[in-house]
């Protein structure tokens, strides 16, 4: 992790997923910045990474949230919530 790399969350009372397309944002200088809740804690992630890539992590990712939306009890300790991230 680069020394300016930040990790930012804040409380949410009413969590607002975005839909699908969304869900990975570009930046002006190549970067992607994903942006996912967990228990109530809005966390963005940014990366570098190819457009291919960007398919997969999106769709990834989308799956991983509407997880945690229809969970009631999540727990990043359970054997079947951990957030895994395959390189291609």
């Amino acid at each position: 992790m680069r020394k300016d790399a930040k990790l930012k969350t804040s409380k949410l009372k009413r969590p607002k997923f975005p839909q699908s397309s969304e869900l990975i944002e570009n930046s002006t200088d190549g970067r992607k910045r994903l942006r996912i809740i967990i228990e109530k804690r809005r966390i963005s992630i940014t990366w570098m990474c190819s457009s291919v890539e960007l398919h997969a992590y999106n769709a990834q990712f989308f799956r991983m949230n509407k997880f945690i939306e229809n969970s009631q009890h999540f727990s990043p300790n359970r054997k079947d919530t951990k957030i895994k991230i395959n390189k291609a």
